[in-house]
C-alpha cells in the first residue's frame, strides 16, 4: 500500500496543473499543443509502469491513463485519415445545428473548451486513480466510466452516419476491450461490484450529458462566461474521488 507521504506526493504536480489551466497566458499557449503533451505523457508512463516494480491495480490505472492519451491523439493530434485536429469540426457539424449554432464557426466546442473537457474530466481523475488508486480503488472504478461509455458513443456515431469519425478506431481496439478487462478485474476485491460498475458506468453517462448540456447555455446562448464551462470540468474530473470513496468495500488487497 502507499504510504501517506506517497499520496501527498501528487498535490505539487496536481497544483501546479490547475494553477496553469487558470493562466490566460498558459492556456493560450496549451490550446492546441495539450494532446502532443498527452502523448509524450503516454510514452514516458508507458516506460515508467514497465522499468519500475509496481502492482496489478497501479498498471491496470496506468493503462487506463496511457491508452486514454492515445485515443485523444487520434481525436486532438492526427488521425487515421491523416487530418490534424478533426475532432473539433467533427463534433460541431454532428451537434451545431442541434444546439442552435447556426452558421457560426466553432460551435458549440471550441479549442477552449475541449481542452478543459480533455484535461479536467479525463486526464484530473486519472493522475488520481493512478497515484491514489491502491488506497481508494473506488476512484479508478468510476473515472473508468468516461471510456467505457466514450468508446460505445464513438463507435455508435460511426454506425449511424456511416463514416470514420476522430476516435473510433481507439474506441474499438483500446477502449472497449481494456474497459471489459478492467471491470472484470476489479469484480474479485468489491463486495458488491455490481453497484460500483453501474456507479461508474453513470458516472460516464453523467460527463457526456453535462458536457453537452452545458455547452448550450455557456458555449452557444453566452449567459455564462467561457471559464465557468471549465469550473464546472474541473468538478466534474473531481467527482470520482467523492463518488469512489463512498460505499466501496474492498474483499481484499491485490
Amino acid at each position: 500500500m502507499p504510504s501517506e507521504n506517497h499520496e501527498r506526493r501528487i498535490l505539487l504536480p496536481l497544483t501546479l496543473l490547475i494553477a496553469a489551466l487558470w493562466i490566460p497566458a498558459t492556456v493560450d499557449y496549451l490550446l492546441m499543443r495539450w494532446m502532443l503533451i498527452g502523448l509524450g505523457m503516454a510514452f514516458g508512463l508507458t516506460m515508467a509502469v514497465t522499468a519500475a516494480p509496481s502492482t496489478s491495480l497501479t498498471r491496470w490505472h496506468a493503462g487506463l491513463f496511457i491508452m486514454y492519451l492515445v485515443h485523444q491523439f487520434e481525436e486532438h493530434g492526427v488521425d487515421f485519415l491523416g487530418r490534424h485536429y478533426a475532432f473539433i469540426d467533427d463534433i460541431n457539424k454532428t451537434m451545431g445545428a442541434k444546439l442552435g449554432c447556426g452558421d457560426a464557426l466553432l460551435c458549440p466546442m471550441t479549442p477552449y473548451a475541449i481542452m478543459m473537457v480533455n484535461t479536467w474530466v479525463v486526464w484530473l481523475p486519472m493522475v488520481l486513480a493512478l497515484f491514489l488508486g491502491e488506497r481508494r480503488v473506488g476512484i479508478g472504478i468510476i473515472a473508468a466510466g468516461v471510456p467505457a461509455v466514450n468508446g460505445p458513443v464513438h463507435i455508435i456515431s460511426s454506425i449511424i452516419h456511416q463514416e470514420y469519425n476522430p476516435g473510433v478506431v481507439t474506441s474499438i481496439i483500446l477502449f472497449v476491450p481494456i474497459c471489459i478487462a478492467y471491470y472484470r478485474m476489479v469484480q474479485p476485491l468489491l463486495e458488491n461490484p455490481r453497484r460500483m460498475i453501474m456507479l461508474s458506468v453513470f458516472y460516464g453517462v453523467i460527463v457526456h450529458v453535462l458536457l453537452m448540456g452545458l455547452a448550450k447555455p455557456i458555449l452557444v446562448d453566452h449567459r455564462l462566461d467561457a471559464h465557468f464551462y471549465g469550473l464546472a470540468m474541473f468538478l466534474l474530473g473531481f467527482l470520482p474521488v467523492v463518488m469512489g470513496a463512498r460505499g466501496i468495500t474492498i474483499r481484499r488487497v491485490v
